[in-house]
């Protein structure tokens, strides 16, 4: 009834001859009195008295919370008699007296012709009691493992620790299952692993939010590439997916985009996420504050939720993650996205010399480190023609709940406008903003420690 809950336990049992004729006479006898007409995804009503004694360990509350598939079997039990299991178990012919003209009716399958008075329900034989257990176990093997085995993987991710043209993370949650294994080729072989010209291990693994997080990094990728994927591991082959290495080369479109804050309206976050499915960018940056609480639940959430940005052909898109306020530590970045950095500040060139994308963290000192890490890459990579940065809290968020960042503007704005880094993305206040082509200054005509500046300035949004 519930076919998005996965089982806790799979019971591995062995049956006979004598059990599959059991359990066949018991969908003969009763089936039929639980097949009522009702809407589909409606569950059984538990509108009947559990037809079997409960076990002492089981307690009194037993019977109102027992589940469908026991009340299939348990009213094998509702005739005048048991059914005589320790007969010869492949004689078609039933036992216990000549069948009624009304025999086929339910709870009359195999009764007397002579109707007796009601008498107190008899225990159930040991080998009744079994076949039971066997059935229960036969058709929950039979409802919840499929035909073929699946990988249980879930809640995909995507990022880059090197060079975008060239590489590329692939990220999961193992939910079930160990021993995995990924399978990856230009050429779509589906979840035929035997084809897949290339395949390795996991290159590393974290417990982290209640999830086991698993990473490959891949290298010595080609250029604007497609590369379809699957994973193995010992409960079978994952769905077959596909990621798309950046273009190596500034002539080639570049499709971005940039946003933040999903923490709360879920709602919202799914609807966006849907967008990027539907836009297919290269990327999706972004700003932080993927949850409120930074708790384990609400973590799986946001990723159960990020799967709405996987393309209908099953196309993963990276994404470039900065840390926000609600974020507790760097590791949750770390062991969720595999960032390159530990202090989770660094940057990427997609491209080749097209555009570079640097993530900054508010969270910690903007000044020493970071700052002078910030300085040496800006020098070092002149040639860019686009260069960005995104981090989360704003230097003026234009909203009074938030804080100013007052000491950012000499920390970070003043390399930006040497740098000429023409676009900076900032989150947290939860407004939507674009400003001028502004610069840092404190002459007349400025305002709030900047100026418009229309030939050198950064435009904030």
């Amino acid at each position: 009834q519930q076919l998005d809950r996965q089982p806790a336990l799979i019971f591995p049992v062995q049956f006979d001859r004598c059990d599959l004729w059991g359990v066949g006479r018991i969908a003969q006898l009763r089936m039929r009195d639980h097949r009522r007409a009702q809407p589909a995804g409606v569950s059984l009503r538990r509108d009947r008295p559990l037809q079997h004694r409960p076990g002492p360990s089981f307690g009194q509350q037993r019977s109102q919370d027992e589940p469908p598939i026991l009340r299939l079997i348990a009213p094998i039990e509702q005739g005048d008699r048991l059914i005589a299991l320790n007969r010869d178990p492949f004689r078609r012919k039933p036992v216990g007296g000549r069948r009624r003209a009304d025999a086929g009716a339910p709870g009359q399958a195999l009764i007397s012709s002579q109707p007796k008075p009601p008498r107190p329900m008899p225990q159930p034989a040991p080998i009744l009691k079994d076949l039971v257990l066997r059935s229960v176990l036969l058709l929950i093997v039979g409802v919840l493992i499929p035909s073929e085995g699946h990988s249980r993987i879930d809640r995909l991710r995507a990022s880059w620790r090197s060079n975008p043209s060239t590489s590329m993370v692939i990220g999961w949650d193992q939910v079930t299952g160990g021993r995995p294994v990924f399978f990856y080729d230009k050429v779509d072989h589906g979840q035929n692993t035997g084809s897949y010209r290339f395949q390795t291990p996991p290159s590393w693994a974290n417990r982290d939010k209640s999830m086991n997080n698993v990473f490959v990094r891949l290298e010595n990728l080609e250029p604007n590439t497609v590369y379809y994927f699957v994973v193995q591991d010992s409960e079978g082959v994952s769905k077959r997916y596909s990621f798309q290495t950046a273009p190596g080369d500034a002539s080639e479109r570049l499709s971005v985009i940039a946003g933040s804050d999903s923490r709360n309206h879920r709602m919202a976050r799914c609807d966006a996420n849907r967008l990027v499915s539907k836009l297919r960018p290269h990327c999706v940056i972004f700003g932080g504050d993927m949850t409120d609480d930074d708790s384990d639940q609400e973590w799986r959430e946001w990723f159960d939720d990020w799967q709405l940005t996987i393309g209908s052909d099953g196309r993963v898109f990276p994404i470039i993650p900065a840390r926000g306020n609600h974020e507790a530590k760097n590791a949750t970045l770390v062991n969720c996205f595999d960032v390159p950095s530990p202090d989770v500040y660094y940057a990427l060139t997609l491209g080749g010399n097209l555009f570079r994308i640097y993530t900054l963290n508010t969270q910690i000192p903007g000044g020493g480190e970071q700052r002078d890490w910030l300085g040496r890459d800006l020098q070092a990579n002149q040639n860019v023609i686009w260069r960005m940065a995104q981090y989360h809290q704003a230097i003026r968020p234009h909203n009074a709940a938030k804080q100013e960042r007052e000491e950012l503007i000499v920390q970070w704005a003043t390399l930006f406008h040497k740098y000429k880094v023409q676009l900076v993305m900032e989150s947290d206040a939860h407004v939507a903003k674009t400003t001028w082509p502004i610069r840092p200054s404190k002459q007349p005509g400025s305002h709030e420690g900047f100026i418009r500046d229309d030939v050198a300035g950064t435009i904030y949004i």
